[in-house]
């Protein structure tokens, strides 16, 4: 798992780590060396003259091992983030500065104990869950999207949200096409951390395509899962069909027969659903279900802006059908025999032309003259056909999503 993603992935399961400064730390007890203490709490201590509160560590005798304020960014930040969950343990290890001054620096590590929160509702079997994002980075970017899906393709979330630091993301907007005038007005993503986390509790199994990427998300901003409950889709299918780890999205789909309108995360869910299906082993191609859920709005959650580049016909979820009597009633004649009939009028007509112009014909018949400019004709039209044909082409493939940048 690449570094960058375990961060979140490590907070997923409650274990959040930081660096700082040991000259930085105020502790009752000497910060040197290495340290672990268990049964800990993290807690607030205001501070005079309206200065913003610092974040303790406090053991179960109340003693406080470690303090930091707010110019350490880092720990004031993570430990912002646990106030009030008990802590499994609290670490250290004193280790040297880089820089090579003589100064110091605590890796720190806070365990949090099982999440207390209980399930609200019924369980779930299955959920797909996919973001859109403003970069690729789970530290320094933000979810501008999440869609969760049940495994009947049944809408169980779908929000655009406001990112907190981030005002433009030119490079990931060219993917997905989310503008920072379509979420100006939009919730924070951690105003529906309660919610959110109520169905990852009830979930039994969490499909994404790509997990460590989106759970890694998921981390960053406090939310927890049992790792233990998270399927790769990507790997599954891609070790099952190709032997290898990674494959995109928009392939898979298109071998398993489900077209879509990919880098939505709604419909990237879905199509995830599908891909997840057929590596279980499941004929989905005809399923009604996942069709018509395609189709069904909640009225709790939000759809995606309506634009010209992801508003389709339902009826373009439909799986691909691959029989000669479909294809010779969309798409006609295939383009190579529209090829091969062009080269053959076209030698015609040179042929015609060399004969009416040979120094035996300086005086060519009538007949032979018609019957050229009528070989002249045909090849032109053909020609025109074969332009048609390959616009259709083109077309095509733009509404399959084969050309779409950056496709996952």
């Amino acid at each position: 798992m690449k570094s960058e993603f375990r961060h979140g992935w490590d907070k997923l399961s409650g274990i959040h780590e930081f660096n700082v400064s040991t000259s930085s730390v105020i502790s009752d007890i000497d910060v040197r060396g290495s340290r672990q203490f268990t049964g800990c709490a993290v807690v607030q201590v205001q501070q005079p003259k309206g200065r913003k509160p610092h974040f303790a560590v406090k053991n179960s005798s109340d003693v406080t091992v470690f303090e930091v304020g707010a110019r350490q960014t880092s720990a004031y930040s993570a430990l912002s983030r646990l106030l009030g969950d008990p802590l499994e343990s609290f670490s250290w290890e004193e280790e040297r500065s880089y820089a090579g001054d003589g100064t110091t620096f605590l890796r720190c590590r806070a365990v949090v104990g099982s999440d207390p929160k209980a399930v609200t509702g019924p369980s779930i079997p299955r959920i797909v869950l996919d973001t859109e994002t403003t970069g690729l980075h789970p530290q320094f970017d933000e979810i501008l999207q999440l869609s969760i899906i049940d495994g009947d393709g049944n809408i169980l979330w779908n929000k655009l949200y406001h990112p907190s630091f981030k005002s433009s993301w030119p490079e990931a907007q060219r993917i997905h096409h989310i503008k920072p005038s379509d979420v100006r007005n939009k919730d924070f993503i951690e105003d529906d951390l309660v919610q959110i986390q109520d169905i990852l509790n009830r979930a039994e199994q969490i499909c994404a395509f790509n997990a460590e990427y989106d759970m890694a998300f998921l981390g960053e901003i406090g939310l927890r899962v049992d790792t233990s409950k998270i399927v790769d889709t990507m790997r599954v299918y891609a070790r099952k069909y190709h032997g290898r780890d990674f494959i995109k999205l928009t392939q898979a789909a298109k071998e398993c027969g489900y077209r879509y309108n990919p880098h939505d995360a709604l419909e990237d869910c879905k199509a995830t659903l599908a891909v997840q299906n057929k590596a279980d082993g499941k004929r989905t191609a005809g399923s009604r279900r996942l069709m018509d859920a395609a189709a069904k709005a909640i009225p709790s959650t939000e759809s995606r802006p309506k634009t010209q580049a992801n508003v389709r016909n339902v009826a373009m979820l439909q799986p691909m059908r691959s029989t000669t009597s479909h294809r010779r009633k969309n798409k006609g004649i295939p383009w190579q025999a529209h090829a091969a009939l062009f080269a053959f009028l076209l030698l015609c007509a040179l042929t015609g032309l060399s004969m009416i112009f040979d120094q035996d014909h300086s005086n060519p018949l009538w007949a032979e003259v018609v019957t050229e400019l009528i070989f002249i004709g045909l090849t032109v039209w053909e020609w025109d056909n074969m332009q048609k044909k390959r616009k259709q082409r083109i077309a095509e493939k733009r509404e399959q999503g084969q050309d779409a940048p950056g496709g996952e």
